[in-house]
Order: C-alpha cells, then sequence, then structure tokens
C-alpha cells in the first residue's frame, strides 16, 4: 500500500510538471518590436473633440492602435487589432517636462499632452504642463516627442508596456 501512494504521488508530480512545462512555453513567446510585427500603427485621442466628444477633468486618453501579425509555422494567418492606453506605459518627469517609460505613469495626463500623432518610432504630443517660456503662444503648450522604440513591444499579438 506505501508503494502505491508513492508511485501515486510521482505520477501526480509528473503529470502536472508536464502541464507546467507546456503552459510555461505558451506564455513564454518572445516579446517582438511593434514595428516588425504591426502595421497601420497610430495615436488616437479619445474622447475626439472634433467629434463633439468632451474631455474628462483629466483630459483625453492617449492610445496607440494597430494590426498585429499573427503567425503559424511562420505564416502570416491574419492580423490582430491591438490597442493600448499609453497611460499605462508613461510617466511624466517634473524636472525634465517630458514623458518617461514608466508602467501605470500616467505621464500623458500629468503632462496635459494632447492632440498627439505618430512619425515613425517617435509621438509628437502638444503639453500643457512645461514652463511658460518653453510654450508655443498660439497653442498655450510646448510640442513635445518622444520615441518609442522598445517601450512598447508586442507580446501574444498585443501591445503591451516593455518591462524595464
Amino acid at each position: 500500500m506505501h508503494w502505491s501512494l508513492v508511485i501515486t504521488s510521482y505520477l501526480a508530480v509528473l503529470a502536472a510538471s508536464q502541464t507546467s512545462e507546456k503552459q510555461s512555453e505558451r506564455n513564454s513567446v518572445e516579446s517582438k518590436d511593434l514595428f516588425n510585427e504591426c502595421k497601420d500603427i497610430d495615436v488616437v485621442t479619445r474622447p475626439d473633440r472634433s467629434k463633439g466628444e468632451e474631455w474628462g477633468d483629466d483630459g483625453p486618453n492617449q492610445s496607440l492602435f494597430g494590426s498585429c501579425a499573427d503567425r503559424e509555422n511562420g505564416k502570416l494567418v491574419w492580423w490582430v487589432a491591438t490597442f493600448i492606453n499609453l497611460n499605462d506605459c508613461f510617466g511624466w518627469d517634473t524636472t525634465t517636462q517630458s514623458l518617461i517609460p514608466k508602467k501605470d505613469g500616467n505621464g500623458f495626463h500629468e503632462g496635459e499632452c494632447s492632440r498627439c500623432t505618430m512619425d515613425h518610432y517617435e509621438i509628437q504630443c502638444w503639453c500643457k504642463n512645461v514652463d511658460e517660456k518653453e510654450k508655443d503662444p498660439k497653442e498655450k503648450a510646448a510640442r513635445k516627442t518622444f520615441n518609442i522604440e522598445g517601450k512598447i513591444v508586442v507580446k501574444d499579438h498585443h501591445f503591451k508596456c516593455a518591462p524595464k
């Protein structure tokens, strides 16, 4: 009877470890560069004032939208639509008055950044939380440029904040 318990326990541990190995293989999908794996990448402001939508007290959300490749055996199967709220990945540095990589940093809100556009690897926004001398008098904000290369990655066909 003692041996049957030992053997049963061994088989249970063996079965559990095989399941864990398969799960870890699925969960360890390599993070990939979004500019190699995705297309139609753009920054979108929500709510959209040009459509009459009003911003909340904390301003608009800046989100990165795009379509990322879903591949099977190296061949493209289809494109998966994805997005990420950029406040989830960036903070605002009050000293340099610029965006910095920071998980849950709320940087676009803290910097009061809006009207963002995408230009290759860079996001350009008008940010109000800057010194007055830096602001464009007409815009009442300063144009800030931030390179996102390596700061947002693709994992399982979706945008993610890059790990530090």
